[in-house]
């Protein structure tokens, strides 16, 4: 055989090994997503079901993580339902409240470690929403959202912060994008300035977890949450991850520590990451977020009552596809994504462009 075809003959043979050896890798990250029973698409919670044939509904919950970065039972943080309805239209994130007055029906009892469900929990009334996945975990949770929306859910992913850290040292670290400092009142600074910076595991749970008042909206932590978790499962699945012996197990036992889904897998978890990650943007990136309408102040339980006729108005716009409803309707991105983390801007604020 001639010299050159050796060569070529060699380099074919690294090519397909490459190649192999990255769908192995890929075979391992998506195994890591851990799976959980959730879903239940024909309840007959759904209203106008034919109606809403083909839509892509995906709940997409964040938990809290111990403001000390000590890992506690899980509750809700942050719930957004993204609708993509049928035939490619206008993507829009519901934004739900955690503190959202809700009817919880009866939930099967949720056992976080290992995953499975028990007894039957007899139903609330007057609960808050993050109390549903205290009760029942992702399935009481998305009946919650479908009973209030009556609009099916197809897919879900919940992100534990008490994982980020594992999540986030198993690819050697993360760079996220911020348009402004993030200073929390108890963490203190934790990005002093904006644009790219690099977070290790650490950083990463501290950025995704901080607030500014227990009244901020919730949608600015949805984005600095799911660019956490972009950033980490875009690591996780590059090239340099698929095609270095042992990264790819070890993306993966950091994913099972932070995600669970249902109806996902990792691919569709990044395209949902990355794209609610940009959500309300200046860049208007990502899809439309809006806030379910909801009373200006908690009432004396200490929970926020929904605005029972905007709400069933703009839930029945999605579901038929019709035009969204005022004031929901005529709200820009920028007024529903709530206020930013830190006072501002002012004149000397630092801000910066992410897409």
């Amino acid at each position: 055989m001639r010299p050159w075809r050796i060569v070529a003959a060699a380099a074919a043979v690294l090519v397909l090994t490459g190649t192999a050896f990255g769908f192995s890798g890929r075979s391992v990250v998506h195994d890591g997503v851990r799976e959980v029973a959730a879903l239940s698409p024909d309840s007959d919670s759904v209203s106008d079901a034919a109606a809403q044939a083909g839509d892509r509904n995906v709940l997409v919950v964040g938990l809290q993580a111990d403001r000390e970065e000590v890992p506690e039972p899980a509750r809700t943080d942050t719930a957004v339902l993204l609708h993509q309805p049928a035939g490619g239209g206008p993507a829009v994130a519901l934004s739900l409240p955690a503190t959202l007055e809700v009817a919880r029906p009866p939930c099967a009892r949720w056992d976080p470690g290992t995953s499975r469900y028990g007894e039957t929990v007899p139903a609330e009334s007057r609960t808050p929403l993050a109390a549903a996945y205290d009760v029942g975990g992702p399935a009481c949770t998305v009946g919650v959202v479908q009973q209030l929306t009556g609009m099916p859910v197809r897919g879900f992913v919940a992100f534990d912060l008490a994982g980020t850290p594992d999540l986030v040292g198993a690819v050697g670290g993360i760079e996220v994008c911020t348009e402004r400092p993030v200073v929390d009142p108890v963490l203190g600074p934790i990005v002093e300035t904006a644009g790219t910076v690099g977070l290790d595991g650490l950083a990463a749970i501290r950025f995704a977890a901080a607030t500014a008042t227990a009244d901020t909206s919730p949608a600015d932590r949805v984005q600095r949450q799911q660019r956490v978790l972009a950033a980490a499962l875009g690591d996780a699945l590059s090239a340099g991850t698929l095609l270095t012996p042992g990264a790819a197990g070890r993306a993966a036992e950091g994913l099972s520590d932070a995600v669970v889904a249902d109806g996902v897998d990792a691919g569709e978890i990044l395209t949902v990451a990355r794209g609610l990650s940009g959500a309300g943007t200046a860049t208007d990136a990502g899809p439309r977020l809006l806030p379910v309408p909801v009373a200006d102040g908690p009432n004396t339980r200490g929970h926020l009552e929904l605005q029972r006729t905007e709400a069933r108005q703009l839930f029945s716009a999605l579901r038929e596809k019709e035009p969204l409803p005022g004031p929901s309707g005529a709200e820009d991105d920028a007024s529903a994504a709530g206020p930013p983390v830190v006072d501002g801007p002012g004149p000397d604020d630092d801000v910066a462009g992410c897409s």
